[in-house]
């Protein structure tokens, strides 16, 4: 039996099939130029710095059709405090004052978001933002963490090597197992038995419902007008969601169904 089942399918796979024929020259149409994009934007130095003339020049040379404000730091962007929490990718800290002067921003010139608008619209690319909908975000703009070692303990897998420089010595909120003395602070990996440490998102947090995204969207209305008068083309519903039990476990431990 089965040297005949063997049989019968070896001639069913010498067997030919339809002609088959591709038409390149069918249903064609234009790539939609918005895949063109990239995420923030180059390095620029503030308006006042002598290069920025010759730095406008190259941003506009490389002639991204669409701008990008998101990444994980977006999903936790209080857009009133201009500032947000660094989640697993540094220790889940919130640092305060982050305006990057050597993307061009400075203080006393709107919000990092206001302004990274206003370098999107001199430079060129439609705008796509990040709207927030965790629910959660900085409750203010000061150096805290979720999983600060004075209350969750020392016993962490890894803690902020530059906790000299902060009001606060930060962990990564992985309690310590055997394993974790085989870790270094920056190889990525994970005790073979991590124990989650179970945190207080009102450590750091307060809660945020859509009125206050809406007021958001709305003064970036105000400020820059509508999409086609070069205000925010695009509002994604926040950053990699099916992640968040990962990279946002402080406030977002339950993994997506």
């Amino acid at each position: 039996m089965a040297g005949l089942c063997s049989a019968g399918w070896a001639a069913l796979a010498q067997s030919s099939g339809p002609a088959l024929s591709i038409d390149a020259g069918a249903n064609r149409h234009a790539i939609s130029p918005d895949i063109y994009g990239i995420n923030f934007y180059w390095s620029m130095p503030a308006p006042t710095d002598p290069s920025y003339p010759a730095a406008a020049a190259a941003a506009q040379a490389i002639r991204p059709v669409a701008r990008r404000w998101g990444g994980n730091s977006t999903s936790t962007y209080h857009w009133k405090l201009d500032t947000y929490n660094h989640e697993n990718d540094w220790f889940y800290e919130v640092l305060g004052d982050q305006m990057c002067s050597n993307c061009g921003w400075t203080a006393g010139n709107g919000t990092s978001f206001d302004q990274y608008a206003d370098q999107a619209r001199t430079t060129g690319g439609k705008i796509l933002a990040t709207v927030l909908v965790l629910g959660w975000l900085p409750k203010a703009n000061e150096q805290m963490c979720s999983f600060d070692v004075s209350r969750y303990g020392s016993n962490q897998c890894k803690i902020d090597p530059y906790a000299q420089y902060h009001p606060m010595t930060c962990g990564d909120g992985i309690a310590y197992d055997p394993a974790c003395g085989d870790q270094t602070a920056t190889d990525g990996k994970l005790p073979a038995n991590p124990v989650y440490i179970v945190n207080h998102p009102t450590d750091d947090y307060a809660q945020y419902d859509q009125t206050f995204q809406t007021q958001w969207i709305q003064n970036a209305l105000t400020r820059y007008g509508p999409a086609n008068q070069g205000g925010i083309a695009i509002w994604s519903l926040d950053n990699e969601p099916i992640w968040w039990d990962g990279t946002h476990r402080d406030i977002h431990p339950n993994p997506n169904t």
